[in-house]
């Protein structure tokens, strides 16, 4: 057993018994130094192999985390997801070269630092405050595809204040965020009912928050064989259909009172599911490429392929549930049981089913929003813009008269290009504030409050949100040459 090992071994033993500080054995800290009302959480953290070696050596989870070590915990959640390549990044804090997983969350616009003449500067060695790692999470589950579903009326100050008596500390920037971790039981008051937005978050209280908000990611389908490890058949699974799965290390076998109808080879295959639909017996067989072959379990046939991962079988409604990717974000979809796509992989199973009880009638341009809004185009009638809730209940008109295509939202603020003249407009989320932001951008990231306008060397022009030119000192790696016209209400 190596040196981490030992260390992630003794610490989960000492969790396992100890409540407050702890011994630990060879290889780990001393002792560890550990809250009563956290230790459950943090085990379960530490056993799911989420811990960063990093962060293997702390004794103390009772002390202020730094900006680094929450990075770390961060990436930790988003790199056993396969969600990051160590190649994907480009852009650095001026501070972070020893901190390069901090940098790989910057490019993917998790984290944000402060802009200088000298660069932009994150501040690892500093501790993180309450309210910035609310934000930081909020980020962390929208770009994972998870939505965190609250009711926010007009005013996000006023959904806070129902929820915690310090809401006018909460910095406007992080109001958002604060109100959507507690609504969802990522966070919550340190007592009495303040949530102490400006104090330092704890290395317990981090890790905590950072496990509750991984185990709010949706979880793809696992290996049938997933915790079994023998050369000795056992049976996995009953289907309702009367078939049995057997499973002996190296192959899966579906039999029918005892007897083998087929074999799949557990190198090749991942997941099984039997159904019985139309007189006909079938198998609907996950593999590792992403991919359901779906054969007939009397014949043998392989009948067809679905090209994505199927999780759940309907007979009544004779549907195949699908998800998109083996990793996230992964988004659902449904199939006919003869192999004919009814929708593509972009919803929620809540949404299919929603759609489907609408014959199938799909949305064009739809972006959901982590606000629990669904915002859509519609492109007949001279094109409009509209909002509905999940329940597909409290619609709205937002604009009318525009083609409106490439929605992107952001902090209450729809951004989106117009089909008639590619201009980027934006409103907010009640219809109000209209503008025109360009009247030629390709290229808009409204997630770091700004439109790429124009670059030279290593100097980028950019437009804020109201339409201000901004010089900032980071190179642009991906631009296009545009000109542009500023804040120009409608």
């Amino acid at each position: 057993m190596n040196r981490w090992k030992i260390k992630v071994a003794a610490l989960l033993c000492a969790l396992s018994v100890m409540p407050a500080a702890m011994p630990l054995g060879a290889g780990a800290a001393e002792w560890i130094n550990l809250s009563s009302w956290s230790y459950a959480e943090v085990s379960g953290f530490v056993s799911e192999g989420l811990l960063p070696e990093s962060l293997g050596g702390i004794s103390d989870y009772t002390r202020p985390i730094k900006r680094w070590e929450f990075c770390e915990l961060i990436y930790s959640v988003l790199d056993k997801t396969g969600m990051f390549k160590d190649d994907r990044y480009k852009l650095s804090f001026a501070d972070c070269d020893d901190h390069q997983n901090v940098n790989k969350l910057y490019s993917a616009y998790i984290v944000n630092g402060v802009e200088s003449e000298n660069g932009t500067f994150f501040y690892p060695e500093n501790d993180i405050t309450r309210e910035d790692a609310a934000v930081v999470i909020e980020n962390m589950l929208t770009r994972m595809g998870a939505s965190l579903l609250y009711d926010i009326n007009d005013n996000i100050y006023d959904e806070l204040e129902k929820r915690i008596y310090d809401a006018e500390e909460v910095s406007e920037y992080a109001q958002e965020a604060v109100t959507a971790l507690l609504a969802n039981s990522l966070m919550s008051d340190t007592g009495n009912g303040y949530f102490e937005p400006g104090s330092k978050l704890t290395v317990e209280q981090a890790v905590v928050i950072v496990y509750r908000s991984y185990k709010q990611i949706p979880k793809l389908v696992k290996s049938d064989s997933d915790g079994i490890e023998t050369n000795v058949e056992q049976t996995v699974k009953s289907f309702e259909c009367g078939l049995t799965e057997t499973y002996d290390g190296s192959s899966y076998y579906i039999k029918e009172n005892g007897s083998e109808l087929m074999r799949f080879e557990s190198d090749v295959y991942s997941r099984i599911f039997c159904d019985e639909y139309s007189g006909k017996r079938l198998a609907f067989a996950v593999n590792f490429n992403d991919k359901t072959d779906v054969y007939d379990l009397d014949t043998k046939e392989l009948l067809y392929t679905i090209p994505y991962i199927t999780y759940r079988t309907d007979t009544e409604n004779g549907w195949v549930y699908v998800y998109s990717s083996r990793f996230m974000p992964a988004y659902s979809g449904l199939y006919s049981m003869d192999g004919k796509e009814l929708i593509a992989p972009e919803y929620s199973e809540k949404e299919l089913n929603t759609i489907a009880e609408n014959d199938f009638d799909l949305p064009q341009e739809e972006y959901r929003a982590p606000d629990g809004w669904i915002y859509y185009s519609n492109w007949n009638d001279n094109g409009s813009l509209n909002k509905v809730d999940t329940n597909g209940e409290n619609g709205k008109c937002l604009v009318q008269g525009l083609d409106c295509y490439d929605t992107e939202y952001f902090k209450g603020t729809l951004f989106f290009k117009a089909r008639e003249n590619d201009a980027l407009y934006c409103i907010d989320k009640d219809g109000e504030d209209f503008t025109k932001i360009s009247d030629n951008a390709e290229l808009f990231w409204p997630r770091v409050y700004s439109f790429r306008s124009d670059v030279s060397g290593d100097i980028d022009i950019r437009t804020d949100v109201n339409g201000n030119k901004v010089l900032t000192g980071f190179t642009c790696y991906y631009y296009e040459k545009k000109e542009e016209s500023f804040g120009e209400k409608l």
